[in-house]
């Protein structure tokens, strides 16, 4: 029995052998004794440093001393220390499982208009990206820009203090200019459509080329043939002029179109003179772009809608109705800003990015009594 159980022994000591003989063959050569990278632990050791400190002078925390945090960064870089990622997810969802309690904190800048005040797109941007930071483990802090002795210094401590780890920057941020000065070096930042043009940095918004093709074929589908291009309040370059692009580009390359002689209508405010004496003028049949209040004001000046001029809205919500035209879905553009800034911090980016992401959704045509039927 004993010699048969050491036959047993030595054919399972055998196979062993040959299996590690077989899988060593595949081993890349130099692994077989490479040093195992350090842990955040063993690395802190190494420091000399708590590893609470450690991890956050690999976050780049401002809290810490910017020669520390620099020293520290240099270590673990020459000790080839890499973050575990399994680890990170895992924290990350504690973290978020401690929102009642403690959540972290995103800022909402404004100038323009104050969080929840003004108009109901804006009001509504607020609602959507409040929910959403809360379903992510975040609360919204506002930033007003122009609380009174309020200066680029005072909001780059405010900031700090506070513990805010990313800044959304909404549509209508306007600080009399196209340029923030704010320090973003410590900060994950995402600009919801063309708010600011300088630093250049991760953008949400419409897909806006795409959703005038859209306008274009569905028009052209019913039968209009003088399409007319309305831009108010600067939308011409809030879109970055793809509005117009997109238009003349089908106009392009479909010759069946009439081309007018001034096909589209610009204008910084609500010059309704003035766009009335251009529609006479150009005696298009049907408008894209004008707003929900046209519509009352073109019946009021003896046009039947759709009969004598149709009227299409490039960004229809509830509260623009009836109009036809693009419903953007706005509430997947507010969520998507985000979703953005909260992944910047989750991976650690940190400042002005070196190559800007733009995420473009893509809108859905909604119909409306306002256009021809097909």
């Amino acid at each position: 029995m004993k010699a048969e159980g050491k036959a047993k022994n030595l054919e399972t000591s055998n196979l062993v052998k040959m299996s590690f003989s077989f899988y060593a063959a595949y081993i890349p050569v130099g692994f077989i004794g490479m040093k195992s990278p350090p842990t955040l632990r063993s690395l802190a050791i190494l420091a000399g440093v708590h590893h609470s400190t450690l991890s956050r002078a690999l976050r780049d925390d401002p809290r810490l001393a910017v020669k520390t945090r620099r020293k520290l960064r240099a270590l673990a870089e020459a000790e080839g220390y890499r973050p575990d990622a399994l680890i990170s997810r895992g924290m990350i969802a504690m973290q978020r499982g401690r929102v009642q309690s403690n959540p972290m904190m995103l800022g909402l800048l404004t100038a323009t208009t104050r969080m929840g005040e003004g108009e109901e797109p804006f009001q509504a941007f607020c609602r959507t990206i409040s929910k959403r930071a809360m379903e992510l483990g975040y609360c919204i802090d506002e930033l007003w820009m122009r609380e009174p002795k309020m200066t680029t210094k005072r909001m780059d401590k405010i900031i700090l203090s506070r513990g805010i780890e990313g800044i959304i920057i909404p549509p209508n941020f306007s600080q009399g200019g196209k340029h923030l000065s704010l320090n973003l070096a410590h900060v994950a930042v995402v600009q919801h459509c063309h708010a600011i043009w300088r630093p250049q940095l991760h953008r949400v918004e419409p897909h806006n080329f795409q959703n005038m093709m859209t306008v274009m074929k569905e028009l052209t589908r019913r039968k209009y043939r003088r399409i007319g291009l309305v831009q108010l309040l600067g939308l011409n370059r809030a879109t970055g002029h793809e509005w117009e692009g997109a238009y003349h580009y089908y106009h392009a390359t479909h010759p069946q179109l009439a081309r007018l002689k001034n096909p589209t209508f610009n204008c910084e405010g609500f010059d309704d003179a003035g766009l009335l004496k251009w529609v006479k003028a150009e005696k298009p049949d049907v408008l894209v772009g004008p707003s929900v209040g046209h519509l009352k004001f073109f019946r009021d000046n003896g046009y039947r809608i759709p009969e004598d001029i149709g009227l299409v809205s490039m960004s229809v919500n509830a509260w623009d109705l009836p109009l036809a035209g693009i419903n953007l879905r706005a509430e997947e553009i507010d969520r998507a800003a985000v979703d953005v800034v909260v992944g910047q911090i989750n991976r650690n980016e940190r400042g002005v990015p070196k190559v800007p992401r733009n995420v473009m959704i893509e809108g859905i045509w909604q119909d409306g009594p306002t256009v021809r039927k097909v």
